[in-house]
């Protein structure tokens, strides 16, 4: 399998605070697109020119929270813009998921109209189930991570039908590139998730990078920031970055 991390420099980082483009409709009060600072690279890596992020649950509301470190840098390598879909505490992105994929692909088809190329949608926790659901459902998204995608309180039962259903989505993903990030095994059933979805993504015939035990990243998708940023940046943005990779697994050592 191809090695994804050539030795990259430090490059110098100036934070660039991009400018909200044309207000996109809401199609309801709940939801609306924020664009964030993040640090910008003097040196890009290339790949696509937005990233959306979809938060996890959170007792503020997600106007209020920054989206990861590892986000916020990878966008600034990759040279792109990066916003987040935001909704008031106290939504429930699985129960309102159909709505929240309606609004996404009305941010999309927006931005495909203002000339935009490549679109990666990324999530963590809840809002990394929401993504793997959104580059299934909406024509547009190119690129995808999810960071411990899952919904709350699994039993074992819960939990089989949750890695069932990610697999079937992933199986049918529009993501040419995908990513996915997990936290420690809770029990037997995310033992074998990996090997589910990693048959899903080759059945899909994409490229993809999976990560069973990703180092800074607990079982319930709580992340040590640093820690995972020093260990996935490089890895993330070099095959995010790349135009060229081939389809099956991809190494990220």
């Amino acid at each position: 399998m191809p090695k994804l991390l050539a030795s990259l420099g430090i490059a110098h980082l100036a934070f660039v605070l991009w400018t909200s483009s044309p207000s996109v409709a809401q199609t309801g009060a709940s939801f609306s697109l924020h664009w964030d600072a993040v640090p910008q690279a003097t040196r890009g890596r290339g790949g696509c020119d937005v990233v959306i992020y979809l938060q996890g649950r959170s007792s503020e509301t997600t106007i209020q929270s920054q989206p990861p470190l590892v986000m916020r840098r990878l966008a600034g390598r990759l040279e792109a813009r990066l916003a987040r879909i935001t909704w008031p505490s106290g939504v429930d992105l699985v129960q309102e998921a159909s709505a929240t994929i309606d609004f996404v692909r009305a941010q999309v088809d927006e931005l495909r109209r203002q000339g935009h190329q490549c679109i990666l949608v990324a999530g963590s926790s809840r809002g990394g189930w929401l993504a793997i659901k959104v580059a299934q459902e909406v024509a547009g998204i190119d690129e995808l991570l999810a960071i411990a995608p899952q919904t709350d309180g699994l039993t074992v039962a819960e939990s089989e039908r949750h890695t069932r259903e990610i697999a079937t989505m992933l199986a049918a993903t529009r993501a040419s590139s995908v990513a996915l990030l997990f936290g420690e095994p809770r029990d037997v059933t995310d033992l074998k998730r990996a090997e589910a979805v990693r048959i899903a993504l080759l059945n899909a015939s994409v490229s993809f990078v999976i990560e069973e035990r990703a180092e800074g990243l607990s079982a319930h998708g709580a992340m040590s920031p640093d820690r995972f940023s020093r260990r996935y940046l490089n890895c993330l943005s070099e095959f995010f970055g790349s135009s060229a990779l081939p389809s099956g697994e991809q190494d990220c050592d």
